[in-house]
């Protein structure tokens, strides 16, 4: 009976850690295409300068985008709403078209900040 125990445990173990190591790999993942898709506008990373304020010509005027600390911050929790605004995002936000790895990879990092930034 030990024997089965200590048999499940290190299953579970195992299983938890392999978890981790997919989600580890899913953030890098999602940091590369953020700092290729997204850091042109956003902050992406800590190291990273603040990008310039992006143009909004309806209201003549030049916008500050947020830093994805501050995104992960608002859609704590919220990845559905995090992601249907990626998808379809509010002016001057131009509309997105990620592959589906490359949305859950950039949400998974966006997530991740919080704890990392």
């Amino acid at each position: 009976m030990i024997r089965k125990c200590l048999l499940l445990a290190s299953l579970l173990l195992l299983c938890t850690a392999q978890a981790a190591l997919a989600d580890t790999k899913e953030i890098a993942l999602g940091r590369e295409r953020s700092l290729e898709y997204c850091s042109g506008c956003h902050q992406v990373t800590h190291q990273q300068p603040r990008p310039e304020p992006v143009p909004f010509p309806e209201e003549d005027a030049r916008v500050v985008t947020p830093s994805f600390l501050a995104i992960s911050v608002k859609y704590e929790g919220r990845e559905r709403e995090l992601r249907a605004f990626i998808k379809a995002p509010a002016h001057p936000m131009k509309e997105q078209e990620f592959l589906e790895s490359d949305l859950n990879a950039i949400v998974a990092y966006i997530n991740s900040t919080e704890k990392n930034w």
